[in-house]
């Protein structure tokens, strides 16, 4: 059996040299592409629009992309010019990243299934009973199919495709949304409590354990050269390095720069514990706005996105999705780590305040020793889950809160290029055959060339519009150089005006875009005039053609 596993493998690796067909890119989960890329050119080659939240991290295999989205739907879209191949729908949320295997892409959902479709033309061919779905699925053949169980399971689950029946099943402690790691007949996967496990495949058993102190939550192990990486987070700032085959520890290494950096960057004022939040959470209002201005004295500070959800019902939809799946209160969360040949590489953030802190580090993969970090403190509240880093061609592309992208140097930390999305980022980027793939929560889905030199963005280069034609909404983006002020005037074919949009003191080198609601739109063509007037005097303009079918 182990023996069927490693050839499995290597052949599975091997065949999507320059795809990027599973979270992470591959079964290890290094976040690792081996293709000589250059950096984003600043206009992107296409951006389609889902219309719907989406947090999950775009495959790519065949010449298609495939994501899910919070409209219980699959996505296929073609990677050259983003158009959409084929749309499925499920019972729940698409939150996990799709695997693509033998011309199938696989998927779960927050239904409890695991959907199984054909790439080329999106028919279903299987579903598996498998608990509520984050994580993404791991393919060793044609049919065995390795999987974390959410609710109402607790552990790791393999199914043959051929028989919808679990083939085998091991119990763990508590959920699992923590995407299975492969390498050598091993699996190196987390629940939900931070203990990490060894699975032997061959064996059909926990071959190991490891306690951290993390929730581990959404973050994935990688395998790298018989050694598994992971940072837990959630309570647990560490790092682990561990023997894939024994769980031995070759190094803890503390993540978060230490108190020093903390004060540089965040300021002198406390934040509050994560057990100190908890206790919030069990006080009546009265009690909490007491306990908060009692923490207030001791200079331990309570973020106003803090205090303005406490005092909120979670009785609906809205405000529980806000809370608990977006919002990282009373602890620390972190991306997965990436691997690359010298470093390996991890995001963590804090809620801070005055404002919320991201740090990307890089360790040494044999000591665990810092060798470089990049901080930046972000505005945004709306913090969400962290977007895993991935390597290729000693650079790194992550993104993060605030829909800003980055691509950094992966020896030095030197920013090398960044550029600002539409919509907060906690899906991960996917590198495939010279193209960087990037998905904002707000189902903005981007395509980057990374083959030629980047020439420095205009106002004419930078202005567009997208998705077209539309169906839900039009984004207006724009570019402005220099400071001053945007207008958009929207005409339809008669010249009647149906849309203005203003936005004045625009500082020079922003790149932003408007919103138009299309939903009481006639279907038909339109015209976008963009107008950007400079503070120094003198103008541009640029008329976009937008399509609208509903």
């Amino acid at each position: 059996m182990a023996k069927t596993l490693l050839i499995v493998l290597f052949i599975a690796v091997v065949a999507y040299a320059s795809d990027w067909p599973c979270f992470r890119g591959n079964l290890e989960r290094t976040g690792y592409s081996t293709e000589k890329v250059g950096i984003p050119g600043d206009k992107p080659v296409w951006v389609y629009s889902l219309g719907n939240t989406t947090v999950s991290s775009p495959s790519v295999a065949d010449n298609l992309l495939i994501i899910g989205a919070r409209d219980s739907s699959v996505y296929a879209l073609e990677t050259g010019d983003g158009t959409l191949r084929w749309k499925r729908k499920t019972q729940g949320w698409v939150d996990c990243s799709p695997t693509v295997s033998q011309k199938k892409a696989i998927i779960g959902s927050r239904d409890g299934r695991i959907y199984v479709f054909d790439l080329a033309t999106g028919d279903s061919l299987s579903t598996l009973n498998a608990g509520l779905q984050l994580s993404s699925p791991a393919v060793l053949d044609d049919s065995m199919v390795l999987a974390s169980l959410g609710p109402p399971f607790n552990g790791f689950g393999v199914y043959d495709l051929s028989n919808p029946a679990t083939k085998w099943f091991l119990p763990f402690r508590q959920i699992s949304y923590s995407s299975p790691a492969i390498s050598s007949g091993m699996s190196v996967v987390a629940d939900n409590s931070g203990l990490l496990y060894g699975v032997s495949l061959s064996g059909k058993r926990i071959a190991w354990t490891l306690q951290t102190n993390g929730g581990a939550y959404l973050s994935s192990p990688a395998i790298d050269n018989g050694t598994a990486f992971f940072a837990p987070g959630n309570y647990d700032m560490n790092i682990y390095r561990v023997v894939a085959g024994t769980g031995q520890l070759h190094w803890k290494s503390y993540g978060i720069p230490v108190a020093k950096r903390r004060a540089d960057t965040i300021g002198s004022s406390g934040l509050i514990a994560p057990k100190q939040f908890i206790e919030l959470l069990r006080l009546s209002p009265v009690h909490r706005q007491a306990a908060i201005d009692r923490l207030a004295k001791r200079g331990i500070s309570v973020p106003k996105v803090f205090t303005r959800q406490l005092g909120k019902s979670t009785d609906s939809k809205a405000d529980s999705i806000s809370v608990w799946d977006f919002y990282p209160y009373g602890d620390m969360k972190t991306s997965s780590v990436a691997v690359g040949p010298n470093l390996v590489y991890v995001i963590q953030k804090e809620l801070g305040y005055p404002k919320p802190r991201f740090t990307i580090f890089a360790l040494d993969k044999e000591t665990g020793n810092e060798n470089w970090y990049y901080a930046e403190l972000r505005n945004s509240e709306k913090l969400g889950y962290c977007s895993s880093p991935v390597v290729a061609d000693n650079k790194v592309f992550f993104g993060w809160g605030e829909g800003m992208a980055y691509c950094l140097d992966a020896k030095t930390g030197a920013k090398l290029w960044s550029d600002t999305l539409d919509g907060d980022i906690i899906s991960s980027p996917a590198i495939a055959n010279g193209r960087l793939y990037m998905a904002t929560m707000n189902g903005s889905l981007y395509a980057f060339d990374l083959t030629g030199t980047p020439q420095p963005l205009n106002f004419q280069d930078g202005t567009y519009g997208y998705p077209n034609p539309a169906s839900r909404v039009s984004k207006i983006q724009y570019f402005i150089q220099k400071p001053g002020d945007i207008e958009v005037l929207i005409y339809d074919t008669a010249e009647r005006m149906v849309k203005v949009f203003r936005r004045s003191g625009v500082q020079g080198n922003t790149k932003a875009a408007f919103t138009w609601d299309i939903s009481n739109a006639a279907n038909g063509v339109y015209f976008a005039k963009v107008i950007v007037r400079y503070r120094d005097g003198g103008s541009e303009s640029k008329i976009l053609k937008i399509a609208v079918i509903k």
